[in-house]
């Protein structure tokens, strides 16, 4: 949650906030005017602060002459959702890759039957599916790796940029 003083009345305010955020191609979900903007910006597929979606909440309050925002910002559930079933797919398909490489070092395993030629265990088979197995469950971790930074990014830049358009409408 961040707060600045606009030194304007809060019409004023509101008319160039909602401006902003217009031009900033955010959705406005809700707003009660001239006291709250409520706006969705970004995709789901976003992997930064600016391209992820986000819910976006500014309050205004009239102190004086000076109008006095408060904004804050969070990941949608929509966005939290298809990161975390991307995650739990990613953990289940690195699982079974372990499983598999595992498993198939040894010819009486639960996935010995991919290595049958000719009836019976082909070693060079059994090689090739473990080496397959283990690079995929490699690239799990890391693209997992990977997820766990761009969460950690975004959600540690959201706030900065509910920030900036409140700093972009400053008198």
């Amino acid at each position: 949650m961040t707060e600045n003083v606009v030194n304007s009345e809060i019409d004023q305010t509101y008319s160039k906030l909602r401006a902003v955020l217009v031009q900033k191609k955010c959705k406005i979900s809700a707003e009660t005017q001239p006291t709250s903007l409520v706006a969705v910006q970004g995709s789901i597929w976003g992997t930064s602060a600016k391209t992820a979606q986000k819910k976006l909440t500014y309050t205004l309050k009239q102190d004086g002459s000076k109008t006095r925002i408060t904004a804050t910002a969070q990941l949608t559930s929509r966005y939290k959702n298809l990161t975390l079933a991307g995650v739990v797919l990613s953990l289940v398909l690195l699982s079974v890759c372990v499983w598999m490489a595992l498993d198939l070092q040894s010819s009486k395993g639960f996935w010995s039957w991919l290595t049958v030629s000719s009836g019976g265990f082909d070693s060079l088979k059994a090689a090739l599916f473990v080496r397959l197995t283990a690079f995929l469950a490699i690239f799990l971790v890391f693209s997992l790796a990977f997820e766990a930074y761009v969460i950690v990014k975004v959600r540690s830049g959201i706030r900065i940029f509910a920030q900036e358009i409140v700093t972009s409408i400053q008198v």
